[in-house]
């Protein structure tokens, strides 16, 4: 059986390499291929957000876990496992996805920075983006699949070539299949030094603001090059 993918960021290759690893013949096709794609710009490390129903993305996210903790074997994937802390100025239970999390725990009173009273503390997998899409690229080849740059129209393209078809088009898909309620989220990635947590790797700060919510992120916008600094 042949199937079509559309789109060549994280999506598009994952999806190619299973079905090429279950046995079925897979090509892609897209339109922008790494480096130009918005999955080589993601703040890659592991953390279930905004993702539903959750009932299901906890057994998705507990299954992406334990390939990632495998790929951190390899140095060429990209992927590494660091031990981080999310703090809260306020006292949390545990996450929605805690069972996906092998040596989950929250932080004692000596690894919380003055003025928090709680946080999460666990090894999460990070990736860095270009070399993962370097080497999923690689292993899709490996296996077999055939990477074709091509500007598609509408789906509809696809479908003249073959009877099944994954849209991993990302934004594309908005024009692809006519489905104007796709909009981007512009989410923000802040590079800063570490400081003021005795923890290492990774530290996150859920917003005093409002606890419902412990990451940063806009409304629509369609603009994608970053601001390079921000003085505060």
């Amino acid at each position: 059986m042949e199937i079509l993918v559309i789109g060549c960021g994280v999506s598009g290759l994952s999806c190619g390499i299973r079905l090429l690893e279950a046995g079925f013949s897979a090509q892609i096709w897209a339109r922008d291929l790494p480096p130009r794609t918005t999955s080589n710009v993601a703040a890659a490390v592991w953390y279930p957000y905004k993702a539903y129903p959750e009932h299901l993305v906890v057994g998705w996210s507990a299954a992406s876990y334990a390939d990632f903790v495998q790929l951190a074997q390899l140095p060429e994937t990209g992927v590494v496992q660091h031990a981080g802390i999310e703090i809260f100025p306020w006292i949390v239970e545990d996450p929605w996805w805690r069972a996906a999390v092998p040596g989950f725990r929250h932080a004692t009173a000596d690894e919380l920075p003055d003025g928090y009273r709680d946080g999460y503390v666990f090894e999460a997998p990070v990736i860095e983006m270009p070399v993962y899409l370097g080497y999923l690229i690689q292993r899709f080849e490996s296996l077999g699949g055939q990477i074709v740059v091509r500007r598609l129209a509408s789906v509809d393209e696809a479908f003249a070539h073959y009877d099944r078809v994954i849209d991993c088009a990302g934004l594309g898909a908005r024009e692809l299949v006519g489905d104007s309620t796709l909009t981007p989220i512009r989410g923000q990635v802040v590079r800063v030094a570490q400081g003021g947590s005795s923890a290492s790797g990774w530290t996150t700060m859920g917003r005093v603001a409002s606890p419902t919510s412990s990451r940063v992120r806009t409304t629509v916008s369609w603009a994608a090059p970053p601001t390079r600094a921000v003085k505060t």
